[in-house]
């Protein structure tokens, strides 16, 4: 990187991090709950035996199981807002249709960039085709998701060029229950254009797409087009097929036996 560059972590290391650790906690917060549901069981048998009616403690059972369904409705609503699923049309198994949705798609970003003006790399990904290993192909059109997104947010911001695009790398959480993918992007335009792709990625996340980091390098002169590389990333529910594995050296919180 020059020394004019700057690297600013964002939605992946700073929002995203926020959103998978709040995530977290709600799992966590809901291994708390699952322990004092035990722990209440526990006390209720102890009282039946000394005493059998255990109205009181049947009471504190049941509003902690009040307690635990209302935080497994808020855990599935924040995996419905923090990483919502693939549409349907990203997840087909047969090879014809995973063609058919990867040719409209690029075909239609190809149009968008002529009708405003923005140059994109001459070759895109997926363009020489898709593997014919349907695991393989299935995690190939949640990257097409992830780049389809971006691109459109790249374009909407009014940036003028975008020189490349390359698949980043793909990694399930510790628990195995999401799955994260990256895309890489260098783009070059006025910083109000790249002001307005930052904000743009904001309204990305109900798309389960955000910005993870960007470096920005500005231009020669004050008039001179900036230029930045941008690392966006989608999570999802993980797929089996994907076959993903956490990131060495991250390990997932314990489960409570209840």
């Amino acid at each position: 990187m020059t020394k004019d560059g700057r690297t600013l972590m964002l939605w992946g290391g700073i929002a995203g991090a926020v959103a998978v650790i709040g995530i977290a906690w709600v799992v966590i917060r809901g291994a708390t709950l699952a322990d004092e549901l035990a722990r209440a069981k526990q006390l209720a048998a102890d009282q039946a035996k000394a005493q059998p009616s255990g109205a009181r403690l049947d009471q504190q059972i049941a509003a902690v199981l009040r307690a635990k369904d209302d935080q497994d409705k808020a855990l599935k609503q924040a995996d419905s807002v923090l990483a919502p699923p693939l549409k349907a049309e990203y997840q087909v198994a047969d090879l014809t249709s995973a063609a058919n949705r990867v040719a409209t798609d690029l075909k239609a970003l190809r149009q968008r960039a002529d009708r405003t003006r923005v140059a994109l790399p001459a070759t895109l990904p997926l363009e020489a085709g898709l593997d014919s290993d349907e695991a393989v192909r299935q995690l190939q059109l949640a990257q097409l998701d992830l780049y389809r997104v971006s691109l459109d947010t790249i374009m909407d911001a009014g940036i003028t060029r975008i020189s490349a695009l390359t698949p980043g790398r793909a990694w399930a959480d510790p628990s195995g229950t999401y799955g994260i993918l990256t895309a890489e992007f260098d783009v070059e335009g006025q910083y109000e254009a790249l002001q307005a792709t930052l904000q743009g990625f904001l309204g990305a996340h109900a798309q389960g797409v955000g910005l993870r980091a960007v470096t920005i390098t500005p231009g020669a002169r004050a008039d001179s087009p900036m230029r930045a590389h941008l690392t966006t990333s989608l999570i999802t529910p993980n797929q089996p097929a994907w076959k993903l594995v956490p990131e060495k050296g991250v390990v997932a919180p314990p489960k409570a036996a209840v």
